[in-house]
């Protein structure tokens, strides 16, 4: 019987996917724009790595038309995740959240997370610094992830979605909206991210005939995606507005398919046209439910209003579609590629005396470091080579008379790069050299071959410096040129 890999010791690690919502949140402000962060990190030192767009928040008319800014701030005390969200939803104090995250849950690993929430009050502030705080809270993907405290799990189309709300704490205290007089909450929902069938889609949508929801003028449409549950859909997407027209062609769209349905292609899709207003408070031209097959095959499909049953809103269209698959290591092993190695050993003083026992060169009963690491990593690659033939340089050091052939004493008299002409003296400084001693072919057979040229070398040249990589990656690329395939797809890793 095979033993599952994942159950046969080491890490495992699941990834999954995070959509954030809150409902009745308080107000700070009397007048601002939405401006959220979502931040992550286990150190508390944030490294911002990607933002969505800002739309406005619309409130009732009984708080003056008040916009919220939103921040909010997710520390993971035991990953390193950074994430920074501009937020946006047209209902009154409940935000959801168009940007998701995907991370990795290791069910070895309390991965306690904290959501701080904050009212922006500072635009384009990375610091959270000047941001009024809201409230916090706090909970840990083993919490989400297994079926127990104040949690929902959703089946929908054999697919899994947790959820878990908690309350936002203020100082240790909850807080009411004043309008609702429900306490503040902030929802995660998780779904395991699928593990095949990942594709790269840039589609692109136009209307036509889109009916006008102002008094004067045309409307000022844009388009929401939507992955649906059984529950609240999750949005994934929302376009640019175009204004005063009635034929929109958006920005073309590049999502994956894991971003868009977790690459289940029959999973369905909400797709929303909205008339964009300036104070947050947009309206529904109409919506269709589709999936991405559909959306492949010359989709044109008529709007609907649930609010003007059997009046035209007008058509929604797929303009152009792409779509170009994610392939594994895997899949490009199995099809055949090829890895070509090549190794450069660093020679330079800073590695210290081989005859000194804290050398990187010192030859203990295992060896060098250098042949440790060579073992560690060649013997890995080298399974994927099919000639096991590897070239295999050395970088500064200095020669010692008689190492290497007369060829390769000719080819050091050639004019270098830097000299303006001149000759490279016997006993200067070799910045690229062949281990083997043939510069027109600095090839060795095996991972076995690798180590005997690097132990001859070592023993005839004097480690010197200063480490310099371009002559070295120069010749790499050089030679990688002249090797490259007819057919076979071929890989060039260069190991220094």
């Amino acid at each position: 019987m095979t033993q599952d890999p994942k159950s046969a010791g080491g890490d495992y690690k699941e990834k999954i996917e995070i959509f954030l919502s809150c409902q009745d949140l308080v107000s700070k402000d009397m007048f601002s724009k939405t401006d959220a962060f979502v931040v992550d990190s286990k150190t508390g030192k944030f490294e911002e790595i990607g933002r969505t767009e800002t739309i406005k928040l619309r409130v009732t008319s009984s708080h003056y038309k008040k916009h919220m800014d939103i921040l909010f701030q997710n520390l993971f005390f035991f990953n390193i995740f950074f994430f920074a969200v501009h937020v946006n939803e047209r209902d009154e104090y409940n935000p959801s959240f168009g940007k998701s995250f995907v991370v990795d849950f290791a069910f070895e690993e309390e991965q306690e997370v904290r959501f701080d929430v904050y009212d922006q009050d500072k635009n384009n502030a990375k610091s959270l610094k000047g941001q009024d705080f809201i409230g916090c809270c706090n909970m840990t993907l083993g919490e989400i992830m297994h079926a127990s405290g104040n949690l929902y799990i959703f089946l929908f189309n054999d697919v899994v979605i947790l959820q878990m709300t908690r309350m936002l704490l203020h100082k240790g205290k909850s807080m009411k909206n004043g309008s609702t007089k429900m306490c503040s909450r902030l929802t995660a929902r998780i779904e395991v991210v699928a593990k095949c069938g990942h594709e790269g889609i840039v589609i692109t949508f136009g209307g036509e005939h889109l009916a006008s929801m102002d008094f004067f003028g045309k409307s000022d449409p844009f388009l929401e995606i939507y992955r649906m549950t059984n529950t609240q859909p999750l949005l994934v997407y929302r376009t640019e507005k175009i204004d005063n027209t009635e034929k929109p062609v958006w920005k073309p769209i590049t999502i994956s398919s894991q971003e868009l349905c977790n690459s289940d292609p029959d999973r369905s899709l909400l797709l929303r046209v909205l008339d964009w207003d300036s104070n947050g408070s947009h309206e529904l031209i109409g919506e269709v439910k589709t999936t991405l097959n559909a959306l492949r095959k010359n989709f044109n499909v008529e709007l609907e209003n649930g609010k003007k049953k059997g009046k035209k809103v007008g058509t929604l269209k797929v303009v152009e579609f792409r779509s170009t698959p994610f392939f594994s290591f895997l899949d490009y092993v199995m099809g055949g590629i090829d890895l070509s190695l090549m190794v450069a050993i660093d020679f330079t003083a800073s590695n210290g005396k081989p005859s000194h026992s804290q050398s990187l060169h010192h030859l203990s009963a295992q060896g060098t470091q250098y042949q440790l690491a060579l073992r560690t990593i060649a013997n890995t690659v080298s399974c994927y080579d099919s000639d096991q033939r590897f070239p295999v340089w050395g970088f500064a050091s200095k020669k010692i008379v008689h190492f290497f052939s007369i060829n390769f004493l000719l080819v050091l008299c050639t004019p270098c790069v830097g000299n303006k002409g001149g000759k490279i003296p016997h006993g200067d400084v070799m910045h690229v050299f062949p281990l083997n001693g043939n510069d027109m072919n600095p090839e060795v057979r095996g991972v076995y071959g690798i180590e005997e040229a690097y132990l001859n070398a070592l023993a005839k040249v004097e480690l010197f410096g200063p480490t310099l990589f371009y002559p070295i990656l120069k010749k790499a690329v050089t030679l990688q040129r002249w090797l490259i395939p007819t057919s076979n797809i071929k890989l060039n890793i260069t190991l220094c």
